[in-house]
């Protein structure tokens, strides 16, 4: 038939390669809100009332993609407010803004690749007055 002749099975090929490995990266305003209606940057416990990104940003610690964006607002935030949430990398808003009211909190789907030494940044457009959380999820990338 068709399968006559077939020998014996070959070697074991070699190990593919890992599965990604998922980890998230955090930012946290601490005490501190937003004030001005300017775009400002989440650090490690404040806002940064600065234009500059790397006065907030942090270096992207491998290649990799920012999944998603995920950002809760504080307490005690009057009826009718709300700011815009963007990533930044390297100085460019990537993905599409995520819009929050009145002490909500919310997610929304980046899905950018991102270098290993790349700045990422969170940029908050608005008045507050409260608290933001904020983190993405990062896939690391299989070399």
């Amino acid at each position: 038939g068709a399968f006559a002749g077939i020998g014996a099975t070959g070697p074991t090929g070699p190990v593919g390669p890992a599965v990604p490995s998922v980890s998230a990266l955090f930012w946290n305003s601490g005490s501190e809100h937003t004030s001005h209606n300017v775009t400002q940057y989440i650090g490690w416990g404040e806002i940064f009332n600065s234009t500059h990104e790397d006065n907030g940003a942090i270096i992207a610690p491998f290649n990799g993609t920012i999944g998603t964006l995920y950002v809760k607002l504080g307490k005690n935030v009057a009826l009718g407010q709300n700011v815009s949430v963007n990533v930044c990398v390297d100085g460019n808003t990537v993905g599409p803004a995520l819009i929050i009211t009145s002490g909500n909190n919310g997610s929304i789907a980046i899905n950018q690749a991102v270098n290993a030494g790349e700045l990422i940044a969170i940029c908050v457009t608005g008045t507050i007055g409260t608290r933001i959380i904020a983190s993405v999820d990062f896939t690391i990338a299989v070399v």
